[in-house]
């Protein structure tokens, strides 16, 4: 099993709403910060996402963590935090959109695997989610040839 947890930030700009979460949580178009309360909802989230059994866990935002994007979340904002929650969690994947880099780019951030996902018009990925790995297929738009395929680990080290 497979759980997707999708959160969000906030920050003084203009609202964009986040619909995979609840609405006071809304994300807000700018640098990535996060709040408390969105720290709080992720590890209840995690914890629950155990209990049901989920053997893999995927954490979802608009904003990337990986300092080599052009807007990740802040570091003094609770990147840190979310770096914590990761590793004592397990959580090996983290997929965001903000960018929407015609590349599809994989960071690896701290043992975390950063991946923008935002589709653009010339190419689009699959995603299969397997026991101990992850196979990303870039496919491009135009002709639906494969682009590329990443391959992520997604067991401990």
């Amino acid at each position: 099993k497979v759980a997707f947890i999708a959160f969000s930030t906030k920050y003084g700009g203009y609202p964009a709403v986040n619909f995979s979460v609840a609405h006071e949580y809304s994300s807000y178009r700018s640098y990535g910060i996060i709040i408390e309360d969105m720290l709080e909802f992720v590890e209840k989230s995690i914890i629950e996402a155990k209990q049901n059994g989920a053997s893999h866990i995927i954490l979802c935002n608009h904003f990337g963590i990986s300092q080599a994007l052009r807007a990740p979340i802040l570091p003094e904002t609770g990147l840190g935090k979310i770096e914590a929650l990761c590793k004592k969690h397990g959580i090996k994947l983290y997929l965001n959109g903000h960018e929407h880099n015609r590349n599809f780019t994989l960071f690896k951030y701290n043992g975390l695997y950063d991946y923008d996902v935002s589709m653009t018009c010339d190419k689009y990925a699959v995603f299969e989610i397997y026991e101990k790995y992850a196979k990303v297929t870039v496919y491009n738009t135009a002709d639906n040839s494969i682009n590329r395929i990443d391959v992520i680990d997604l067991c401990d080290e």
